[in-house]
């Protein structure tokens, strides 16, 4: 996948470079940047462009932008919904199917003798959506909040199992890294074939497997 951003003249290939920094010193640019990055999210405004060969991209589809990774969780609805709707088709799948309808029946039957005595016209259906399990369950991510960095990466990961590869852009998370972290970090993200773009506000060190852009104080690319 090649990315292109709004008045940024660096192509970010990331067949070539799969991590990928992005460093903006100029305080205006940067608010501009990320307005703009936002705006997209929101509202359809051309920020990112996003392309694979000749084929362009949806990046509302293609990208998953994390603004404030301390306060980050992967516990999102729109993700946990994901997560239910692919272990729901796992419940029909081979011999689990057999177990679901057996789990379902005894659902409904105890439902349905409890309703029995109490002397109210009541009613239920004998068919539910398994989803409705999950959500009542609780179903969902263990969130490391004592690692950060471990949590991000199972949120790539898990993304990347159900909806297929993304690239991702993190505000500010080389903040909260040394460089012998981003080193562990790193490792994971080369092995694992996950697309990483790092947008930050200070230089820092550059560690070997970046391919580092920055755009200094007077808007010159570096």
């Amino acid at each position: 996948m090649i990315m292109l951003i709004k008045n940024i003249n660096h192509r970010f290939d990331f067949k070539y470079s799969p991590i990928n920094r992005l460093v903006i010193e100029n305080s205006a640019e940067w608010r501009n940047t990320l307005t703009k990055l936002q705006r997209q999210i929101l509202y359809g405004e051309e920020c990112l462009m996003l392309f694979d060969g000749l084929k362009e991209l949806n990046v509302l589809k293609n990208v998953e932008v994390i603004y404030s990774p301390i306060d980050f969780s992967s516990n999102q609805t729109r993700f946990l919904n994901k997560l239910y709707k692919d272990l729901a088709e796992d419940c029909v799948q081979g011999e689990k199917l057999l177990e679901t309808m057996e789990i379902k029946g005894k659902i409904t039957e105890f439902v349905g003798n409890l309703i029995f005595d109490k002397e109210m016209s009541l009613m239920h259906s004998e068919d539910f959506d398994v989803i409705g399990l999950f959500k009542l369950t609780g179903v969902k991510f263990e969130d490391r909040d004592s690692d950060m960095l471990s949590k991000i990466l199972d949120f790539m990961l898990a993304v990347q199992e159900l909806e297929g590869d993304k690239i991702f852009i993190f505000v500010g998370l080389s903040d909260y890294m040394s460089i012998d972290e981003k080193d562990v970090f790193y490792k994971t993200i080369v092995s694992k074939d996950i697309k990483l773009l790092l947008l930050d506000r200070n230089v820092y060190e550059k560690h070997k497997s970046e391919k580092l852009i920055i755009i200094d104080y007077d808007l010159c690319e570096i």
